[in-house]
């Protein structure tokens, strides 16, 4: 199999939601962060990789999604200088939208700098070993580990932050169509900023 690298066009978030609640150990600020990633594949892939860029008997591309975060607005004077402890207590994906048709393997979430080009030199928050084409997908836990937990609330107090999604895709060479169709890929980011 042959493996290209795709960079499709920066995405957005669009929505962080904020409850606060007391309790009788202090002051708890519960933060909901919600970041909505749309996928446009055919757009991209006719972009950049035809099938004469592929051997004949096919190859997986591997596509990257670029994302800017900046939560100033949102959270900033919460997190920012409240000298409260910021602890990351769920992290979900879901697809609720998904049209693409082929399936995405190997789905990977990669935390960067703000302004990075590239997610290498990132930290790994997560993975989803498969979304299957044509097929939503419910609320489901997110895969990580402790390292990657730690890289989203050390990313969540700086406030501004690149998120990489990288996925492979099966390319066929001609006469199969192109993969196409679109996906919306939403990761659910709840946590906690403690002051006691």
């Amino acid at each position: 199999m042959n493996t290209r690298t795709v960079a499709l066009r920066r995405l957005t978030l669009l929505a962080a939601l904020l409850a606060l609640s007391v309790s009788g150990c202090g002051l708890y600020l519960d933060l909901d962060v919600t970041l909505f990633t749309r996928v446009e594949l055919e757009e991209a892939l006719q972009e950049t990789v035809t099938p004469e860029d592929l051997p004949a008997g096919g190859g997986r591309v591997s596509v990257v999604y670029k994302t800017e975060i900046d939560l100033t607005e949102d959270i900033g004077d919460e997190v920012d200088g409240g000298g409260g402890e910021l602890v990351l207590e769920q992290l979900h994906y879901r697809v609720p939208e998904n049209t693409v048709t082929t399936d995405m393997h190997n789905v990977e979430i990669v935390l960067a700098d703000a302004g990075a080009d590239s997610p290498v030199g990132g930290e790994s928050l997560g993975f989803v070993a498969i979304i299957p084409a044509r097929t939503t997908v419910e609320t489901t836990p997110l895969e990580t580990d402790l390292k990657g937990e730690q890289a989203l609330e050390e990313r969540l107090k700086a406030l501004t932050f690149t998120v990489f999604v990288l996925a492979d895709v099966d390319v066929e060479p001609e006469p199969a169509p192109m993969p196409s169709g679109e996906a919306m890929i939403e990761v659910d980011v709840q946590a906690q900023v403690r002051h006691n």
